[in-house]
């Protein structure tokens, strides 16, 4: 009988020892996540110099086009350019949001799912951003940027001159289709590669990387912590 109350007594304690462990396990987590959670919102602090850049660029584009409203040949290029920053901004800013309210309590494998997501939809951002930007940050900025600050039309410049932007412009169309196959080529050939995963990872944002090597650390801490439970 005093044999049978020392084993309930003692998986008692092991039971006791194991909840301590676990919370303690919890509370190191927290502690974790909230340090990392602290270093993304300060990261996000230090874009304040971007996003007033940016707020000058939308103010000056749409002085320029009220200003030019009824003149297509600027009208236009400056909406173009317009739309393109707002466009590629929304979305960055959804990025980032949806990367600053990531729950990092969660389990590791659902947070590198919800990351890995965020990533991909980032990184055909940038690859969107970037190819469209061929046609936008050539002739169109030209054209306004001469425009405005020199009230050089480009256009006058020479006879050749609308020829030239003509053949730009199409080559920037074509040039598309062509770096999206050279692009997918060379992440399904080399993709494997680590030097090539890091520029990959470097081009969804800084903030990206510092969660993905966050998810990393933590997977890491876990898995020195699990054999104690």
């Amino acid at each position: 009988m005093e044999l049978d109350e020392l084993k309930k007594d003692w998986q008692a304690r092991d039971a006791l020892l194991t909840e301590q462990l676990r919370v303690n396990n919890q509370l190191l987590r927290a502690t974790y996540v909230d340090s990392h959670a602290t270093g993304l919102r300060r990261t996000n602090r230090l874009n304040w110099f971007y996003w007033l850049i940016l707020t000058l660029t939308l103010l000056a584009l749409g002085s320029f086009i009220a200003d030019n409203i009824d003149q297509p040949k600027f009208f236009i290029p400056a909406l173009l350019i317009q739309l393109w920053v707002v466009i590629m901004n929304g979305c960055e800013i959804y990025q980032q949001q949806a990367v600053k309210h990531l729950d990092f309590s969660a389990p590791v494998l659902i947070l590198q799912g919800q990351l890995e997501k965020i990533r991909q939809r980032r990184l055909r951002m940038f690859k969107w951003g970037f190819l469209t930007g061929q046609i936008v940050w050539w002739i169109p900025l030209a054209i306004v940027l001469l425009q405005g600050l020199f009230d050089v039309d480009l256009y006058e410049v020479n006879d050749f001159m609308p020829r030239f932007m003509l053949l730009n412009v199409v080559g920037g169309i074509v040039a598309i289709p062509v770096m999206l196959t050279a692009s997918d080529f060379i992440y399904r050939r080399f993709g494997h590669v680590s030097a090539l995963k890091r520029i990959i990872d470097s081009l969804s944002g800084r903030d990206m990387q510092e969660s993905l090597n966050f998810i990393n650390r933590l997977q890491e801490f876990e898995q020195v912590t699990k054999p104690q439970l």
